[in-house]
Parts: C-alpha cells; structure tokens; sequence
C-alpha cells in the first residue's frame, strides 16, 4: 500500500498530466468531469473539500456556467471549435489549481486525516469514475453515451440511493422522451434504493453526426435539491464510425447517492 505521501503526489502528478495531456484521460467534453475528480481526490486527502467547492462554484458563477465551463463556451461562442472550448476549460481549471497548495501541504502529509478506507477511495476515485455534483452546483447531470446507429436504443438504469439519512420522498417530473418511465419507489429509507429506465433511441430519418439527447426530472423534498435533472447524450453513427457503433439495445448502469444538503455522487455500476 502507497503512503499517504505518494498518495499525495501521485494526484498532484496526475492533475499536471490532465493539463499537459487531457485527451489522454477523456474525451473533450469530459476532460472538465476528470479533473473535477482528481482535485476532489486530492482535496479529501488535504481536509480542503470546502475550499475546493467554494473556489469552483465562484468560478462557475462568475461565468453563469452552471453546467460547466466547456459547455458555457461552446453556448456563448456556437462557431468555436472544441479545441477552443477545451482551452477555455483547461484556462479555468488552472486558475482554480492555483488557488490550491500543493506544494505547501505535501510537507503536512504525515498529519493528515488517513483511514484505511480513506488510503483505499481517495486515489481511486477518478479511476472508477466517480463523479460528484457539490451542493449548489445546479445543471443537469449528463451522461454521454457516444456514437449510437440508427434503430438502436441505449436504456440507461439509474439507482437512487437515499444518504440523506432521514426518509426521502422522489418523484418524476418532466420527461422529455417519448417513453413513459417510472420509480420503482417513491418513498426511501436511508440507504434503499429506487430505480427508473432512461432510454434513448434512434430512430430512422435522423441525420448522421447529428447531437442526440433526452432528459428526465427527478423531483426531491431536500431544500437545496429541489430537482435533479438528468440528460443523456450522444450522436448518430456516421459511415465512418462503423466500428465503434452502439448497436440494438444496450444497458447501462448508474449509482446516485443523494444527501441532505443536495450534494449528489454519481458511479457507474
């Protein structure tokens, strides 16, 4: 087992490799959720989660980019490239790198609050991708499922899981799909689970290369969250992506942990 000093510098290592090399880790369009995940690693290891919500929430706010920083930039400037995006991501997360010790704290390793189970998580928290929507953080939660051909359906199951320690009421709201969907309970305990299918398909005529999307609306009775809303994406299969065509029916699993101040943790599973 590494100790909590490598642990801390590999994450360090790893945040400055995204920068130098980002699609090495995602594509584009995720690269902003990777390094969400190693500075969130990283902040866990420090105690510095607040500091690092705070610092990307004001970051966020001061460009009304609540869904993120790529997707603000492609909004505002819809003839820019996605290298351009990209850059504009990379500029933000770097500003809110520097915000961070890294440096200053490896000497304070040692005196860090280490667990086993935090020896375990923390580092492999981006390999498993583990994402988190932090309190506050409004936007929906969006899952991209890449190139999908025509007559094919993508069913996307997500798995509620009540960490607000209290009974959790949910509820479908808005459905922007053609397919009724429904929980599979609407009332959880702490730590049950409900369930709901989110499909996306292909139908005949849709151009190729063409964006796809579909979204669901997950009302909640946490203040902070009153709705969650989920969005799944991809594109339709041009001749060129034949081979890494989704085809018929596929399924794929997600794991959303939701806790009373709205904070969401979402897995695959």
């Amino acid at each position: 087992m590494r100790t909590p000093q490598e642990i801390d510098e590999k994450l360090a290592e790893t945040i400055r490799q995204v920068y130098k090399r980002p699609l090495m880790f995602a594509r584009k369009h995720d690269v902003e959720r990777s390094l969400w995940d190693f500075h969130w690693a990283w902040a866990i290891v420090h105690n510095l989660e607040k500091q690092l919500r705070d610092i990307h929430s004001e970051t966020l706010r001061e460009h009304h980019a609540p869904a993120g920083f790529f997707s603000r930039f492609r909004h505002d400037n819809p003839t820019a490239s996605d290298d351009d995006a990209l850059a504009f991501t990379l500029d933000e997360w770097r500003r809110i790198s520097r915000t961070l010790p890294f440096h200053e704290q490896r000497k304070n390793v040692p005196r860090l609050r280490f667990s086993l189970r935090l020896l375990l998580v923390a580092p492999l928290a981006a390999a498993l991708a583990i994402h988190l929507w932090p309190a506050g953080q409004d936007g929906p939660m969006e899952f991209n499922i890449g190139t999908v051909s025509v007559g094919s359906q993508i069913v996307h199951t997500f798995e509620v899981q009540n960490r607000t320690g209290r009974p959790l009421r949910l509820a479908l709201g808005g459905c922007g799909c053609p397919d009724r969907c429904e929980l599979t309970d609407d009332r959880l305990m702490q730590g049950e689970i409900s369930y709901f299918d989110a499909a996306l398909s292909v139908r005949s005529g849709q151009e190729p290369g063409a964006r796809i999307e579909v979204h669901y609306e997950l009302l909640t009775d946490i203040p902070d969250r009153p709705r969650i809303t989920f969005r799944l994406v991809g594109n339709v299969a041009t001749p060129a992506d034949h081979n890494s065509t989704r085809n018929n029916r596929m399924r794929r699993n997600t794991r959303v942990e939701v806790f009373e101040d709205g904070t969401l943790y979402a897995r695959p599973r």
